[in-house]
């Protein structure tokens, strides 16, 4: 962000650590041919083989700092001056076979963390698990005197390196506190959601939680970012993921702690996100009357192809009337245009020197004014009248629909039905196919069984009360 200075203070060795916190690596020899790059910035020259002590000291490191932002500023740091980070929601388990898994083959990520100039720590935004399984094993293994013990050796080899410093890439403070805690926040959210087996609920919750920061982060930025692609870019997702997640904050309570519970599907959830509250309540009822799935689909089904419907009236409306209205305007227009050419003609008509050429073109445009309205009349109004009797038969039929929609009980028990006569046809089926194959069976030399015959009339029986209920 333009304007904003880093401290460099958090790149200091720390005095603690009884360690190099950063190691120089060996220079390379350059090629004869290569040209040396100039130097952007002279170091500030200090007495050969000495160093500077003190506050002076701390002040040529920092002018010989470079002041370019890292990306990765990996460093060994104190366990004395790393914390935990306090919003932290993500829960704190199976930190003993973390810790196993480290003593056998070692630490695998380093920490994330965010350092505060104003307390000198830093804050874990990811590995707080990995921190406290490093802490067990300090602690039980450090200054052990059993050397032989083969996780002793274990120790030794992986864990003991970082008893005076945990391994971090550190992101320095920038800019105000405000927005250096926004910008941490995002960073736990998206650093722990990676690193997690994905759970729809507490991704759903995360991406409200984005979703709110970064809208903070717009309000404070000039240069505003896309939320919804910034948040699928965090964590892997499709701007068509991120909105389907977004959409199930719209259920009522009751459907999002199902949601929550993985009792219903992101999918089943935005789906069900796009119901009215009513709509939504009545969907519940059927879910909590243990009903299979398929019926929930088919009632969703129904209430969906109801509202599409519903839409689709409406704007037919909307279009009629647009319509009825483009007729109106016209036919208005016509009785202005006769009108004031009527008046025209009666002023000119009226006046003591009268011109009669004149006169003879505004009767010629009169009568033409008038023969056009004549035209627009006949033919606007049956129109009109064809207009006015769709649209109300149009609302009349949605007035029912809604009608019927209010009473969603009812819904719900024709979706039952519909499902139960779509059960009873597969029976039927199955009955004519059990039936003809026992008929092939019998005529092909199985003559001790009952013949077809007794059997006939009763299917018949069965297939017509069936028939007449599907009816």
């Amino acid at each position: 962000m333009a304007g904003r200075k880093f401290n460099f203070a958090a790149a200091e060795p720390q005095a603690d650590t009884g360690q190099e916190i950063r190691k120089t690596a060996p220079k390379k020899e350059k090629h004869k041919d290569t040209p040396e790059k100039p130097q952007t910035q002279a170091p500030l020259s200090t007495t050969p083989g000495k160093s500077i002590a003190g506050k002076a000291g701390k002040l040529t490191r920092k002018l010989n700092s470079p002041i370019e932002a890292k990306a990765f500023d990996f460093r060994f740091v104190p366990r004395n001056k790393l914390r935990f980070y306090e919003n932290n929601e993500y829960a704190q388990e199976n930190i003993e076979s973390l810790a196993e898994k480290i003593l056998d083959i070692g630490l695998i990520h380093n920490l994330e963390v965010f350092y505060v100039l104003e307390t000198d720590t830093y804050i874990i935004d990811s590995g707080e698990r990995r921190c406290r399984a490093l802490d067990m094993l300090i602690e039980k293994y450090k200054g052990q005197e059993d050397t032989e013990d083969p996780r002793y050796k274990k120790y030794l080899r992986h864990v003991k390196q970082f008893e005076n410093g945990y391994p971090c890439n550190v992101r320095l403070s920038i800019g105000s506190e405000d927005m250096d805690m926004l910008e941490l926040r995002i960073r736990h959210y998206i650093a722990n959601e990676e690193i997690r087996d994905r759970d729809p609920a507490k991704t759903a919750k995360r991406i409200a939680e984005l979703n709110t920061l970064y809208s903070l982060l717009n309000s404070s930025n000039a240069e505003k970012i896309n939320i919804n692609k910034k948040i699928g870019e965090d964590l892997g997702l499709s701007d068509r993921q991120v909105k389907k997640y977004k959409s199930v904050q719209r259920l009522i309570p009751e459907l999002r702690k199902k949601f929550q519970e993985n009792e219903i599907t992101l999918s089943d959830g935005s789906n069900y996100a796009s119901l009215s509250t009513e709509e939504q309540e009545e969907l519940l009822r059927l879910i909590n009357t243990g009903a299979a799935k398929k019926e929930v689909e088919e009632l969703y089904r129904n209430i969906s192809a109801m509202k599409k419907d519903i839409a689709a009236k409406e704007s037919a409306i909307k279009t009629l009337e647009n319509e009825r209205q483009e007729a109106a305007d016209e036919t208005r227009r016509a009785q202005e245009e006769s009108a004031m050419l009527r008046e025209k003609l009666y002023q000119e008509s009226t006046r003591a020197n009268q011109e009669p050429e004149k006169i003879s073109v505004l009767e010629k445009e009169a009568k033409e004014a008038a023969d056009k309205l004549a035209d627009l009349e006949k033919k606007h109004g049956d129109t009109m009248k064809a207009k006015d009797r769709q649209i109300e038969m149009l609302k009349n039929q949605i007035k029912n629909q809604k009608a019927k929609g209010a009473t969603l009980s009812g819904f719900r028990e024709a979706t039952k039905l519909s499902i139960h006569i779509q059960q009873l046809r597969e029976v039927s089926d199955l009955l004519m196919e059990c039936y003809d194959s026992y008929q092939n069976a019998y005529h092909e030399g199985l003559q001790s069984p009952p013949p077809p015959s007794e059997y006939r009339e009763e299917i018949l029986e069965i297939l017509e009360k069936t028939s007449k209920m599907i009816e």
